[in-house]
């Protein structure tokens, strides 16, 4: 089923039966309740471990480049312990301000931008005290190195 019917019927539903945390009222269930959670979540950011052994990692944001209706989340936390937080606009088929991340342990982050960002976007992060990070782009995903407890801004520019 294309994305443009599905997305505005799993929002009606969100609308008409969500309890105060967001979570869709079904009457009984776990794990399918956990389901639909999953599906929203995996519209906006996935988390990829890439095949075999080496155990690398990277996120995607907005990985559908949805058209029909404006996204944002918050803290949302990928692979690595990475906490995320973003917007898209759908009036502009693009990413709507600073990407923030909070590394909380660390290490390289690896982040897939939306397609409409293609190869030829400028990238610029930087950290809390807004000091310049040195990004680069490896294989179509920009990375960076990070500190534990840090917190990053990315900002995309075509």
């Amino acid at each position: 089923m294309p994305v443009d019917l599905w997305v505005p019927q799993m929002r009606g539903v969100i609308d008409k039966a969500s309890l105060t945390n967001n979570i869709v009222y079904q009457g009984g269930g776990g794990v399918e309740i956990a389901g639909a959670l999953q599906v929203i979540a995996d519209l906006m950011l996935q988390s990829v471990t890439l095949p075999g052994v080496s155990g690398e990692t990277y996120m995607a944001l907005f990985p559908l480049n949805v058209n029909i209706t404006d996204l944002q989340f918050t803290r949302l936390r990928g692979k690595g312990a990475f906490v995320v937080s973003a917007a898209w606009s759908a009036t502009t088929g693009r990413l709507d301000g600073p990407v923030t991340i909070e590394s909380e342990i660390g290490g390289i982050v690896s982040l897939e931008l939306p397609s409409s960002h293609n190869s030829k976007a400028t990238v610029t992060v930087a950290d809390s005290a807004g000091k310049a990070v040195a990004a680069a782009q490896v294989e179509g995903r920009w990375s960076f190195a990070t500190t534990a407890g840090e917190t990053y801004t990315l900002m995309a520019a075509s």
